[in-house]
């Protein structure tokens, strides 16, 4: 029995072969003529295969010296050829299936996901320009096992960043010394004119060309009055994300506010903190052309009524509205508002966001919101050197209250990879300074990335949200020096064994970077500055304290490696001598 693909290795029409036969070797057309008629092959298209359209196959004299052996016309879906020929596409193993009136079903595939091809063309033939006409070749497999000729070692894949089409494809009617192979793209090393094939991620419409030698030659994906194509896979729409903060100026807009009960304040609305993944001004899938921000702009309760309606809004910030002067006779407490939801043009609906609104007592005074201490401008300190490959910050504020009020708790929000929200009681008051566990630091805090936090205190009332502190993360880790020692007598044998990372943060021993710097500090008033192993001779026993500073381009780290250091001291050598 025959695999599937020497069943498709032979399935041709007998006089395509006789063609091959009278414009090049023989080499295939014997076992062609021999099972062309008996295997009709189990290649099928369907739904699922997303490329069509014609490429055609000629020694092209711009690019090589002209050949006759080229094979014209390759169709990439059967239903490329249901027209021309007033037959269907039908799977040969139907048992319907009638040569009569039906085309053997076949096509190839992208994976939208992959980019891998898979799938069959058919090089069916053709007249070339001087009415030439050209052989059938018949399958060629975009998905063919290996090994490869040369490199890359894949078959048939597009980059589905840029498009570009590389790896190889296989003519199923190899022999004879073809060995059927096509490559999709000029590999680095390879001799000739540059070439390759190339789909718009846009349109999906195919470019540039392939080449195999011997019997097919260039192949052309795009001419004049030809093209391959594939559908571009459509991008599936995503939910616009609402983000809804509250102002009492209009200008700073915080997640809750602080009012005073029976006492008239100005409220504003903003939506500026909220997206769309499909882009906000996607014309099919964005908000701006046929979306809609919408508000609970009455403040009611429990479910929400929107009552204010902003259509085809041009940007987030087109969302925002003002509420005027309300006057909130709540008894004191914290209020959540679900305030706004957006709407795509296709209609997703987003998250509905909240703000909140504090209400106190007339007389009774909340603290004041938080700022930075002088002596942590920033707002934040750090530590770099205590756990290899990562720096912790600390962030650090101010609590003040009108009244001279204890503070009880605080709440920080820190805006990672993800966001951090935690409330703490404050056991022992103030409490002014917060430090993130290392998993959330290691999970959530990127090199080279700038994050965000804010905070907020209460000594029995929230103040308002500070405002948000911009802090920035080191290029990469940085130094971890350490060393051992052992003794010789006198002298003491240091051990470098210091890492340090690179621009991608991946570690190396310090020592090798002519860059980096060292200052050792043997504990008895002398140092020196050798990069690597070094040694020290002690005058006396010690102990000592030994500290190794390594220096790199983010900063400075000191260990004191296996310190204490004690150092063997000979005894003298005593020489008797007589008293007189």
């Amino acid at each position: 029995m025959f695999s599937s693909p020497d069943l498709l290795r032979y399935k041709f029409l007998v006089i395509q072969h006789l063609q091959i036969m009278k414009r090049f070797t023989l080499f295939f057309i014997i076992p062609l003529m021999v099972f062309g008629f008996f295997f009709a092959g189990a290649v099928q298209a369907g739904t699922e295969h997303n490329v069509s359209g014609w490429a055609w196959s000629n020694m092209d004299d711009s690019l090589t010296p002209a050949d006759e052996r080229s094979i014209g016309w390759i169709s990439f879906n059967c239903t490329d050829r249901e027209a021309a020929t007033g037959k269907t596409c039908l799977d040969a193993n139907d048992p319907t299936f009638n040569p009569e009136v039906n085309l053997a079903d076949y096509g190839v595939k992208i994976d939208p996901s992959t980019g891998v091809f898979s799938g069959y063309a058919w090089a069916g033939g053709g007249e070339d320009a001087d009415g030439t006409q050209k052989p059938t070749i018949g399958w060629i497999n975009f998905e063919p096992a290996g090994p490869y000729p040369a490199s890359p070692n894949s078959s048939a894949k597009e980059n589905l960043a840029n498009g570009e089409v590389s790896g190889w494809a296989r003519a199923l009617a190899y022999g004879g010394g073809w060995d059927g192979w096509i490559k999709l793209r000029k590999g680095p090393s390879d001799s000739g004119p540059d070439y390759g094939v190339s789909i718009n991620t846009a349109n999906g419409e195919f470019s540039g060309y392939a080449w195999s030698d011997m019997v097919i030659g260039w192949i052309h994906f795009n001419g004049a009055n030809y093209g391959v194509r594939t559908s571009p896979t459509p991008s599936e729409n995503q939910p616009p994300v609402a983000v809804a903060t509250i102002s009492k100026d209009g200008s700073n807009y915080v997640d809750s506010i602080t009012v005073t009960q029976g006492v008239a304040t100005p409220i504003y609305l903003s939506a500026a903190g909220s997206s769309d993944p499909d882009g906000w001004t996607n014309p099919t899938n964005g908000v701006s052309s046929g979306g809609k921000c919408e508000w609970n702009s009455d403040l009611n309760q429990g479910s929400p009524t929107f009552e204010s309606t902003i259509n085809n809004p041009a940007s987030p910030s087109n969302c925002n509205i003002s509420l005027g002067n309300l006057t909130f006779n709540d008894a004191p407490g914290t209020y959540t508002y679900q305030v706004l939801r957006i709407t795509d043009k296709p209609g997703a609906v987003s998250n509905v966001d909240t703000v909140s609104v504090i209400v106190e007592a007339e007389g009774n005074q909340p603290p004041l919101q938080p700022t930075s201490p002088p002596e942590y401008p920033d707002g934040e300190s750090w530590d770099h050197c205590s756990i290899q490959g990562l720096s912790i910050p600390t962030f650090h504020w101010t609590y003040s209250d009108p009244e001279n009020d204890a503070q009880s708790a605080y709440q920080i929000k820190i805006y990672g990879e993800t966001t951090l929200n935690e409330t703490v009681n404050c056991s022992a008051p103030p409490c002014e300074s917060y430090t993130p566990t290392t998993n959330w630091v290691r999970d959530n805090l990127n090199w080279s990335e700038t994050y965000s936090w804010r905070v907020r205190v209460k000594d029995n009332q929230w103040s308002g949200w500070s405002y948000d502190n911009s802090f920035a993360m080191p290029s990469h880790a940085y130094p971890n020096p350490d060393f051992s020692h052992s003794i010789t007598g006198a002298v003491v044998n240091f051990t470098d064994s210091s890492i340090c990372y690179d621009a991608n943060n991946v570690s190396y021993p310090c020592k090798n970077n002519s860059l980096n710097n060292y200052l050792w500090n043997f504990g008895d008033g002398s140092s020196n500055s050798t990069r690597g192993d070094t040694s020290h001779v002690y005058s006396g026993q010690g102990p000592y304290t030994v500290t190794l500073s390594v220096t790199d381009d983010v900063g400075t780290c000191t260990t004191q490696g296996d310190s204490p250091v004690g150092a063997t001291i000979p005894p003298p050598n005593w020489r008797e001598i007589p008293p007189f």
